[in-house]
């Protein structure tokens, strides 16, 4: 009933979500964006790490009468988007995955994030006059891109700008990023000493979930001026441009997606520290330093 309720608005005069095909209901809900005649279909995606499964509900609006059958180009970017192309096609539609020559063929465009020329080198490819009248759903797109899609007649959908979805996803990365932990040392969490990098929405969850395991959490960041904010949740603080002169640290956990722990800051951890990496590309930390200094870094990132 309140899934009804809360959709409902957003549907066709007349129209309900009776009679629709749902892949196992997973609240709360997530809507890209919305053009009639339309059905919702929600695509639960399941990424399933070394260690441990996540689950994102994704809703896609999509821009068809009802039962007839679409077509999808989805660049992947890591797992989630592999269990969305298998998903689409049990349901009966199909897809072309990774393939510039779908494009023309296909209703939506299914994009990865972060979306940026560095991330998506095929971008200038996609741009181009087939682009027109289909649906591009992409997430944390640069504003150029998106006004490039938009110049070529698509309609864009930034997913990553839904405020439910993000928030979820910050519950879901966390409980991953802690799973690593205890498959990659032997060292409890609780008391121990952790940096979170950044203070964004999955940082915020993570500061506050190593704190309810009566861990010792110092929180690195740029600006001097959200400090005083942090401390006052009872965090110790840092700044990014003084991470030479951090103490020692069972765990570092890097959400800045920007190369932060050089070979210089490296050097400082002790020897058994555990580096979890939860940041997009290219991440928080300076690879050619591992083999040097033998520090082991855990990528969690998608």
């Amino acid at each position: 009933c309140v899934f009804n309720d809360i959709t409902r608005p957003l549907l066709p005069n007349g129209s309900s979500l009776n009679g629709h095909r749902f892949f196992n209901f997973v609240a709360p809900m997530f809507i890209l964006g919305m053009s009639t005649p339309c059905s919702i279909y929600m695509l639960k995606v399941t990424i399933r790490y070394s260690h441990f499964k996540c689950d994102i509900a994704y809703y896609i609006a999509r821009r068809f009468s009802g039962g007839t059958q679409m077509t999808f180009t989805v660049f992947t970017g890591d797992k989630r988007f592999d269990y969305l192309c298998d998903l689409i096609e049990n349901d009966g539609h199909t897809v072309f995955k990774n393939r510039i020559d779908g494009i023309n063929k296909s209703n939506s465009i299914i994009l990865p994030f972060p979306i940026n020329r560095t991330t998506a080198p095929y971008l200038d490819e996609i741009m181009s006059p087939v682009i027109n009248g289909k649906t591009v759903f992409a997430g944390l797109i640069d504003d150029d891109i998106k006004t490039a899609f938009e110049n070529m007649g698509a309609s864009v959908f930034d997913y990553m700008k839904n405020n439910t979805l993000t928030a979820q996803n910050a519950s879901f990365t966390v409980e991953g990023a802690l799973a690593l932990c205890v498959c990659s040392s032997d060292k409890a969490i609780f008391r121990s000493n952790c940096l979170v990098s950044g203070y964004g929405k999955i940082a915020k969850r993570l500061c506050d979930t190593l704190r309810s395991l009566q861990a010792n959490v110092t929180v690195a960041v740029r600006r001097a001026d959200v400090i005083k904010d942090i401390q006052r949740q009872g965090f110790n603080t840092v700044l990014i441009d003084n991470l030479c002169s951090i103490q020692e640290f069972d765990y570092v956990f890097n959400t800045v997606p920007a190369v932060i722990f050089d070979k210089q800051v490296i050097s400082t951890l002790q020897d058994d520290c555990v580096v979890i990496e939860l940041a997009s590309k290219p991440g928080g930390f300076d690879l050619s330093a591992n083999d040097e200094y033998g520090i082991k870094i855990v990528n969690g990132a998608g």
